[in-house]
């Protein structure tokens, strides 16, 4: 007999990133506030759903909202690295004058053990409606190079005039140079990227597409109206490393990532209860208790899927989430501890 389980995972993620949000908002991180959404989004809403203002619920409108608070956090953290340990290489002409030595030894530090890095970031990315086209185009940060805390904001290192341009990936940190702000359209950082380690733009390579030249102007003009354009090195023709912006200058990696994640956490929970009812007995006789329902709940994403059954006192622990297949563990909680 197929026992009876309740789910509604997509409700469960939405809740706990809304948490998130509510956490880092106290913290003093930026979200665009319900009445400015509302001004801005109130009539496309309204002319996507084809109704008066009248027919549509509160609730819906709210909903819109809430998806929209969980994408800003979602592009926000695209521009945030991982904490985990990275080794550093430098470009061949790479300097750092002598004023900024300390703030770039203490930077190293940092990206070498897999600290956090953020306090090193322009203050802007306390502001989650703020884009990071150079990061999102290039796939290039920049962080100051201080030492002390910033007098206005304690939590960001003080500022720099010059910075550090470097390309970040998932096992490496290239530094690139230290210059001056604003060279957030300048191709000129990827070619010397590329001059020296070739193959850190090999993925976005697009072999057989011609040359594709623009005028700077012409090139910031593209960027600050978010048009997706390939970039020229060398005649060779990348796509943007960063993974580009949509319309709205979000991050086109962050959009897809998200609903990959929603879509495979969907389609986890129907797997879920299907194999559930199917190894019934087995967890029966595991936690030595008769099942007659489940009440699933999703508690925790990272590092592991955690998922609390309400009704029993159970904690499923979704493994190989990343593969097509998926496992899980099952324990018994008692008074909020796991046995």
């Amino acid at each position: 007999m197929i026992m009876q389980i309740t789910s509604d995972f997509y409700i469960d993620f939405m809740n706990l990133n809304l948490y998130m949000i509510y956490k880092l908002r106290s913290q003093g991180l930026q979200f665009e506030e319900y009445d400015d959404w509302l001004q801005k989004k109130g009539n496309t809403i309204f002319n996507t759903h084809s109704m008066k203002k009248s027919e549509i619920q509160n609730t819906d409108i709210k909903n819109a909202y809430y998806e929209d608070l969980i994408f800003a956090y979602t592009n926000w953290m695209e521009r945030i690295p991982d904490t985990i340990p990275r080794m550093i290489y430098k470009c061949k002409n790479f300097t750092c004058p002598e004023k900024y030595q300390a703030g770039l030894n203490l930077l190293e530090r940092k990206i070498e053990n897999g600290d956090p890095l953020f306090p090193h970031f322009s203050k802007q990315i306390l502001d989650t409606r703020i884009n990071d086209r150079m990061l999102f185009n290039y796939g290039i940060s920049h962080f100051h190079l201080g030492i002390k805390p910033d007098k206005i904001k304690p939590i960001m290192v003080n500022r720099t005039s010059d910075i550090l341009y470097a390309f970040i990936d998932n096992h490496n940190c290239y530094f690139i140079v230290i210059d001056k702000h604003n060279r957030w359209d300048d191709e000129e950082l990827l070619q010397i990227l590329n001059n020296d380690f070739p193959n850190v733009l090999s993925n976005s390579l697009l072999s057989g597409f011609k040359p594709f030249n623009l005028s700077d102007d012409q090139r910031k003009k593209a960027r600050k109206n978010n048009l997706l354009t390939p970039i020229t090195i060398d005649n060779d023709v990348f796509s943007p490393p960063g993974g580009g912006t949509s319309v709205l200058g979000t991050s086109l990696k962050a959009r897809i990532n998200l609903d990959m994640f929603i879509t495979k956490l969907n389609n986890l929970e129907k797997e879920l209860i299907i194999s559930l009812n199917e190894e019934q007995e087995r967890i029966e006789t595991e936690i030595n208790k008769k099942i007659n329902g489940m009440n699933l709940s999703l508690i925790e994403t990272d590092p592991l899927l955690k998922i609390l059954d309400k009704e029993n006192n159970l904690l499923i622990e979704i493994t190989n989430f990343d593969d097509n297949n998926f496992s899980f563990n099952i324990q018994t909680i008692s008074n909020g501890e796991m046995k």
